[in-house]
């Protein structure tokens, strides 16, 4: 049902979002290649931790699951991008664990908005950096592995691009249009987002920095908030571009956190957030390359206020690809 839902609401906020016209005015700053078959190969790093605080004395505890460097194939036509892409090169999990995952991330792309849909589940986590956890930790010392410990997560966004006929973000991240000017846009929306985290006993290792405070168990959050900020594209040499955008975001929701013994905190909050986008690359008439990171970082009050211990997350992906145009009406007049 679940699977369902998500299905639903994929091919639902991609007609939204893919469903909008450009119109002539936009043919000094924009060209739209949407009527062009794009056929693209590309690799992708999807991007996945949280991490504790220690804000007075410093210290940080990142909790990463096994990460995959996929590799993969597709395609754009008017409204529809789909991109395929397989686990072929990851075979380090007598490293950093055995990561069961589900993990959707879509980034959808129209002329007037952007629509953002999370949704994740990783059983197995390892700490990305135990020097800064362990007092006795050596170099070349095994990883922490946590396999245990399950992080569930569900979030979606929508961003309006106010100057949408003078600027692209299609052109830079998709590839079926192409920014000729240099130019930017203010954008505004909102959106929620769902985490939850738990293990079989204390997230906080023993023998560990961390190992003072109490013994936590779960954190659950939801929150729902409005997003705004700026995006810019420099197009050099009619060709080349680089893309810039940061997005900021306030959150109200509330979080619950367990311990191994009793309910430590159960209360409305105020939580914020930061979404930087960047791409670079070139686009020309018959094919286009480039490079571009997504990342969300959600920043959250302090988990107990008396000794400064707050909680972060990260998710994201960065994404290589090169691909090649064709105009599907001169093929089809050759076969009539």
């Amino acid at each position: 049902m679940k699977f369902l839902l998500l299905l639903f609401l994929l091919v639902f906020a991609s007609c939204i979002v893919e469903g909008q016209k450009l119109t002539k005015d936009t043919n000094d700053y924009i060209i739209d290649y949407s009527d062009k078959l794009g056929l693209f190969l590309y690799s992708k790093i999807k991007i996945s931790n949280f991490s504790f605080v220690d804000e007075t004395n410093n210290y940080r505890l990142i909790y990463s699951p096994n990460s995959q460097t996929n590799i993969g194939f597709g395609f754009n036509y008017k409204r529809v991008n789909i991109g395929i892409a397989f686990d072929l090169f990851n075979n380090d999990n007598y490293k950093y664990g055995k990561t069961k995952r589900i993990d959707w991330q879509a980034n959808l792309y129209g002329n007037k908005a952007i629509i953002d849909i999370l949704f994740h589940s990783y059983q197995s986590h390892y700490i990305r950096n135990p020097q800064d956890v362990f007092p006795t930790y050596v170099n070349g010392d095994p990883n922490y592995i946590r396999p245990d410990i399950l992080n569930n997560g569900f979030g979606f966004s929508y961003i309006y691009i106010f100057n949408y006929k003078k600027f692209s973000y299609r052109a830079a991240f998709l590839g079926n249009a192409r920014q000729k000017k240099s130019n930017g846009s203010w954008f505004a929306g909102g959106g929620f987002f769902s985490e939850n985290i738990s293990g079989d006993s204390s997230l906080f290792p023993q023998k560990s920095y961390f190992s003072i405070y109490p013994q936590i168990t779960s954190i659950s959050t939801f929150a729902i908030g409005l997003k705004g900020g700026y995006a810019t594209c420099i197009v050099v040499k009619k060709y080349f571009y680089l893309s810039t955008s940061l997005g900021t975001s306030v959150y109200f929701g509330k979080r619950r956190i367990l311990t191994d013994i009793s309910t430590m905190h159960d209360k409305n909050e105020i939580y914020g957030s930061f979404q930087p986008r960047f791409a670079v690359g070139i686009s020309k008439e018959k094919w286009f390359a480039g490079f571009s990171v997504v990342n969300d970082f959600f920043m959250f009050s302090s988990i107990s206020k008396t000794n400064g211990l707050s909680l972060n997350y990260q998710y994201g992906n960065a994404r290589l690809f090169v691909g090649k145009r064709f105009n599907l009406s001169k093929t089809i007049k050759i076969f009539n």
